[in-house]
């Protein structure tokens, strides 16, 4: 199972659009089996994905918990080929008590459960909060094979990307296969700053950015009000085009 993580520091740039729809064409066109988990507080990949049920088993378990029963996680989606652990809102406190409890390694809570369902799947795909410092983005971070960050193309766009980076240095010390595999514009229009900040991208990252940008289309907020995922919404977007060329880039 290879892990892939979307990480940046800075909020709205389309991580969970980015997590959803890489982890529904993984599933949809290229039939991998698919485990999404969320990391986020927001819970905008648990309720995207029909599954947050409040109080119900969840990702704040398995990080305060080490004896937790991960199958008690693993929830069902409309596609076959995706499973997803949900977030809930007491996710922040189980930050809190993790960090106060010292009986296990903090950093590896949460691959010491996913190892035991890992023979199942394909790809695991983590959608990751701006908070990249914080107990679940490590133990998410410790078993990751490749980050992707998705950028917005402002002028404090690289302010988050030199984060991000700084972080997965740190991570490398317990992790040696952790690698930044990419960075790409999401919301992209045919706009001077756009166009400046992918540049700007290009220098900072040389070969590590994708040639591929997300151009912005309504129709990836329309399909959240739908409740239907992008692919089943609108499989002939701009969005959804790009996104395919993303996924066919990461995999070449």
């Amino acid at each position: 199972m290879k892990t892939i993580a979307f990480c940046n520091q800075k909020g709205g740039v389309g991580k969970t659009t980015s997590s959803l729809v890489v982890a529904d064409i993984l599933a949809s066109i290229y039939n991998k089996r698919v485990l999404i988990i969320d990391l986020d507080p927001q819970l905008n990949t648990s309720t995207g994905l029909g599954v947050y049920e409040a109080g119900a088993p969840c990702v704040a378990h398995l990080l305060v918990d080490k004896e937790y029963d991960v199958e008690k996680t693993i929830k069902h989606t409309r596609n076959k080929n995706i499973d997803v652990i949900p977030c809930d809102k007491g996710l922040d406190l189980a930050n809190q008590q993790a960090l106060m409890d010292t009986t296990n390694v903090l950093q590896f809570r949460l691959r010491s459960h996913i190892r035991k369902v890992r023979d199942r799947y394909d790809y695991c795909i983590l959608d990751c909060p701006t908070a990249v410092k914080n107990v679940s983005t490590i133990n998410g971070l410790a078993f990751t094979d490749d980050v992707i960050i998705p950028i917005s193309a402002d002028s404090y766009s690289l302010d988050g990307l030199k984060d991000v980076i700084k972080v997965i240095d740190d991570i490398k010390e317990y992790n040696d296969n952790i690698r930044i595999r990419g960075a790409f514009i999401t919301v992209f229009e045919n706009t001077n700053i756009c166009r400046e900040v992918e540049a700007s991208v290009r220098e900072a990252l040389g070969d590590l950015a994708f040639k591929t940008h997300i151009r912005k289309c309504v129709k990836v907020k329309e399909s959240t009000f739908a409740e239907q995922s992008l692919l089943e919404y609108a499989k002939d977007c701009t969005a959804v085009v790009d996104y395919l060329a993303l996924v066919k880039e990461y995999l070449e």
